[in-house]
């Protein structure tokens, strides 16, 4: 899958989901891992890309309004998109990537990408990264292995941290705990992680880490466990563990459907749950979370209400019927799709329930003056408020698969909602809509909201 950066609806919706689970503390590694590509905070070495800054500033403006909390790993043992240790030592061409731990000028550029990181100032709350209390925790790196960080790397890199940042805690990114770091003045938290889930370890990590006067943090398992129930009842009853985080949770896309750049994951959970598996094991990590913050199970509150989705497009077959996405909401189960043939405010029956895996979904006896609208329900079954309606009109021209006659149902809806209601508004003047002779395709409404979301970005942060 192409990698993008997300909008600000998606970023949202995670973490609006997230605070519906009941979490207080968000581990986000593409926040502080972002380096060796066209869209990283630093594509390059000692270049930085203020483009790839937004939607991490976002990300953290709006966590700190939802009152969660971030960890924030700094580098990555893996090769993957966000790059990882391998970039620095790739950068000085040096092909043994264990040299990140060793070579001079290769800390040096880590250090230099970690103070472009802690001296960001953010767009929308003025705050460099290094002041914002959001922010809970900076990890020297994820799963750092084969082999396990030297102590003189891990002080080095602390004590930088500490000499840069005297707010936040430093966590240990070494994959398990490193007995001979324990000791190290500047490091604060510690933590392993659980694939599969080993509660006996975590006992025993956690009872090593409080010896040595130190905080122990779960930070990453794999959810999907046959032994989910003891391994978060144990967390909950043992307090030298201070919190976990599973691993991991999956967005909604902005068109349709759950954020594509995680489909296949195997302990993806997309919340409340496609399956009864993972229904059964979202609702145990909520009553958990809750739990944390404590709530007891028999309290839990119940499913929060769910806003209103959005049809992102409604486009009339060649061969007949309408198809039809919409934008899922955080917390949704369930959607009904109902239809009217007599208007927007006409008559409206069910046409299906339907669940975010079915977008998109056809309507084989829809017709060009058929209407549409869709609302959602939560896990308790309560319904929220119904989307605009919508209709697919009869001109326009056709497109590849058949696709036709596109209605543009929220063109610009919530990036003009983005910019109107931000910390500092009024932040739009005025708009100026132009015309155009282009015949509809089915990507303008989403290529519309985010062309007008980066416009109006641009504008808000004095970059045009």
């Amino acid at each position: 899958t192409q990698v993008r950066y997300p909008t600000t609806t998606e970023i949202d919706d995670a973490l609006n989901t997230a605070k519906e689970m009941g979490a207080s503390v968000i581990r986000a590694r593409s926040l502080g891992v972002s380096v060796g590509n066209a869209l990283s905070v630093w594509p390059a070495l000692n270049q930085v890309n203020t483009q790839a800054f937004a939607t991490i500033d976002y990300a953290i403006y709006r966590a700190g309004q939802l009152g969660l909390r971030l960890i924030i790993p700094l580098t990555d043992n893996g090769h993957t998109y966000m790059g990882g240790k391998h970039t620095f030592t790739d950068w000085r061409g040096i092909t043994d990537e264990t040299q990140f731990y060793s070579n001079a000028q290769v800390m040096t550029d880590f250090e230099a990408y970690i103070g472009t990181i802690l001296n960001r100032v953010n767009t929308y709350n003025n705050l460099a990264y290094k002041n914002d209390p959001t922010i809970l925790a900076w990890e020297t790196g994820n799963e750092l292995q084969s082999p396990t960080p030297s102590t003189s790397w891990t002080t080095s890199i602390a004590n930088y941290i500490k000499q840069q940042d005297t707010h936040h805690l430093v966590m240990d990114g070494s994959y398990g705990i490193n007995s001979a770091a324990l000791s190290l003045a500047p490091v604060d938290l510690y933590s392993n992680h659980f694939f599969p889930l080993n509660t006996s370890q975590m006992t025993t990590d956690a009872a090593t880490v409080s010896a040595a006067g130190k905080a122990y943090f779960v930070g990453s398992y794999d959810w999907t466990g046959t032994a989910l129930a003891t391994f978060l009842s144990t967390i909950e009853t043992t307090t030298t563990i201070s919190g976990d985080c599973f691993h991991h949770l999956q967005p909604h896309d902005d068109s349709y459907g759950y954020d594509a750049n995680l489909t296949g994951d195997s302990d993806a959970l997309v919340y409340p749950g496609t399956t009864q598996a993972m229904l059964g094991g979202s609702q145990a990590l909520r009553t958990h979370g809750y739990i944390l913050q404590g709530i007891p199970a028999t309290a839990t509150p119940s499913a929060g209400a769910v806003a209103a989705p959005i049809l992102t497009s409604v486009a009339a077959l060649s061969g007949g019927g309408v198809q039809l996405t919409w934008r899922g909401v955080a917390g949704g189960q369930s959607y009904d799709l109902e239809s009217s043939p007599a208007g927007s405010s006409g008559n409206y029956s069910t046409l299906a329930t339907l669940t975010d895996l079915q977008a998109p979904f056809t309507d084989s006896n829809g017709t060009s003056g058929t209407w549409y609208r869709i609302r959602a329900f939560n896990v308790d079954n309560v319904a929220g408020s119904y989307s605009a309606a919508a209709f697919a009109s009869s001109g326009g021209g056709t497109s590849g698969s058949g696709n036709a006659n596109v209605v543009l149902t929220s063109v610009g809806h919530n990036l003009l909602r983005d910019g109107l209601s931000g910390a500092n508004t009024p932040l739009i003047s005025y708009v100026s809509l132009g015309t155009s002779n282009a015949t509809p395709q089915v990507s303008d409404t989403q290529l519309g909201n985010e062309v007008f979301r980066k416009a109006v970005s641009s504008y808000v942060n004095g970059n045009t």
